[in-house]
C-alpha cells in the first residue's frame, strides 16, 4: 500500500509514532550518504558500512539519539519509500536527486513558486510535487532525453546532437567522481 495525499495527511516531525526529521533535505542527505556507503562497502566491509550508515541516519533523522525501537530501520525505509512497499530500484535509473538538483530547484520555482532554498517541505510532499511536474519541466525533459532511443539509421548530425543531449543529462555518481579525483588526482577521461 502506498501513501495517498488526499486520504492521509503528513505530520511534520513524526512518522509511525517516532519523532524524526521529516524534511526533504534530511531524506536527500541520507540518500546521498547511502550512495557513498554503497560505494565504500567493498573497501570498508558490509558490517562497517552498515554501522556508519546507521550513525548517519541517527545524525540526520534523530538528532544523534536513536529511538529504542527494534523496527526503527524498517520505519525509516518505509518513510523514505513513502509507504510504497513494492518500490524497487531500477537497474538503470532515469532520475537522480543529486544530478537533477538544479533542474528540481528551477522547476519548483517556475512551476510552484516554491524556493527550495527557503521553504521546508515534508519528504512526501516534496516527492509528490516532484512526480507531478508538467511534461515541459526541466526534470521531465531530462528523463525523456535519457529514455530516448537513438535511431541507428539517423544521419551523423542527428546522432551527434542526440549523444550530446544525452551526455548533458547523464546520471553520474558524484561520490565515485570525487573518489577518483582524490585517488588519481583528476577525473579519468572517457574515450
Amino acid at each position: 500500500m502506498s501513501w495517498n495525499p488526499l486520504l492521509k495527511p503528513v505530520k511534520d516531525g513524526e512518522y509511525r509514532g517516532v519523532k524524526m526529521n521529516t524534511d526533504f533535505r534530511a531524506a536527500l542527505a541520507f540518500l546521498d550518504a547511502q550512495s557513498y556507503f554503497d560505494l565504500m562497502a567493498e573497501s570498508l566491509g558490509e558490517d562497517e558500512t552498515a554501522r556508519m550508515l546507521a550513525q548517519e541516519a541517527a545524525s540526520i533523522f534523530f538528532n544523534n539519539a536513536l529511538p529504542d525501537r527494534a523496527d526503527l530501520w524498517e520505519i525509516l525505509m518505509s518513510f523514505l519509500a513513502m509507504e510504497n512497499e513494492g518500490a524497487k530500484p531500477d537497474d538503470a535509473p532515469l532520475f537522480d536527486y543529486y544530478c537533477d538538483s538544479a533542474r528540481i530547484y528551477a522547476d519548483f520555482l517556475a512551476h510552484y513558486r516554491i524556493d527550495l532554498m527557503k521553504e521546508s517541505l515534508h519528504w512526501w510532499t516534496f516527492n509528490t510535487l516532484l512526480e507531478s511536474l508538467p511534461s515541459e519541466s526541466a526534470v521531465k525533459r531530462a528523463v525523456e532525453t535519457r529514455q530516448e532511443e537513438i535511431d541507428p539509421k539517423g544521419d551523423a548530425k542527428y546522432k551527434a546532437r542526440m549523444y550530446k543531449a544525452k551526455e548533458a543529462v547523464m546520471i553520474t555518481n558524484h561520490w565515485e567522481t570525487e573518489w577518483q579525483t582524490a585517488t588519481f588526482g583528476s577525473q579519468p577521461k572517457l574515450t
